[in-house]
């Protein structure tokens, strides 16, 4: 499925290459009944430039996106869930739109001390989407990606923002199955499936126009990627299968968060995580599935 981005600088102000993506999470809740593909990237900038930071982002196929708060004091299951499993990394810092983050050392250690990050207000960014016009996906001719900017957060300094996506018919159908595996891949895997694979099916060239002006160019690699996939009742079930690479699962750190949510740090940009729907489980089987809710703090 590539849900995986890639992000790159825009070309048109050359300060923007200075730019350094410290940390992307992801995070996806999978509805096979619905079709659909919930997820949340947050992204945390480094801007050393005098002036604010803008980054271009893709994603393969047709998907839907806005901008959305980076929650301090989690209310919702799934920030309640990823914010256990970022207790370490993730701490309050007394300041308002303020974190102290930890950036990782590798896939299972964290620098001690905490830098201090703003999170971005959504009303102080703007998302910018390209618009190539409309086109209908067919099995012959398809929307090789999705592609916006993202313009506004802050100059001297480290900003932290989120990204909301879905991912709905008919893009879920070319990416997801009910029945076979399905993967989350590295923005390098993601870049070649979108050359040879995507952008010979595009139906006109302004894709790879873009593709090749602006995306290859201005690729930035993060130096950390996350990916946390939750588990029922928020989303449906999975199971990790063994051809996953260059990703590592992490321990989480509190106990009985393992049936809440899977947690992995890449180990490149190349990295593939090999996913497949576990079969359905009828209410009669499982009953607790009536009652079961995360627990929030």
């Amino acid at each position: 499925m590539s849900t995986c981005i890639v992000v790159s600088a825009p070309l048109s102000d050359q300060a923007q290459i200075q730019l350094n993506v410290s940390q992307v999470i992801e995070t996806l809740a999978y509805h096979r009944e619905k079709k659909r593909v919930d997820i949340t990237f947050d992204v945390l900038v480094d801007n050393p430039t005098p002036n604010p930071g803008s980054l271009k982002f893709i994603h393969r196929g047709v998907v839907t996106v806005a901008l959305e708060r980076f929650p301090e004091h989690p209310t919702e299951p799934r920030d309640n869930i990823l914010r256990k499993v970022y207790q370490q990394r993730i701490r309050a810092s007394g300041k308002s739109n303020h974190i102290l983050f930890h950036p990782r050392v590798n896939c299972f250690g964290f620098q001690p001390e905490g830098v201090e990050v703003f999170t971005v207000p959504p009303e102080q960014l703007s998302l910018i989407a390209d618009d190539f016009g409309q086109s209908a996906l067919t099995p012959d001719s398809l929307i090789p990606f999705t592609s916006f900017v993202v313009r506004g957060f802050p100059a001297y300094g480290k900003s932290l923002f989120r990204i909301r996506m879905t991912i709905e018919n008919p893009t879920y159908d070319c990416f997801v199955s009910d029945d076979e595996s399905f993967s989350v891949d590295g923005s390098g895997r993601l870049m070649d499936y979108i050359a040879f694979r995507d952008l010979p099916r595009a139906p006109n060239d302004s894709w790879q126009k873009l593709f090749e002006r602006e995306i290859c160019p201005g690729h930035i690699v993060p130096s950390s990627y996350d990916v946390v996939i939750l588990k029922p009742p928020l989303c449906e079930a999975l199971t990790v299968l063994p051809g996953t690479a260059q990703i590592a699962e992490i321990p989480l750190p509190e106990e009985g968060l393992e049936e809440q949510a899977y947690w992995f740090a890449a180990r490149s940009e190349f990295f593939y995580l090999d996913l497949k729907y576990l079969p359905p489980v009828s209410l009669a089987e499982s009953p607790d599935l009536l009652t079961s809710t995360p627990a929030i703090n």
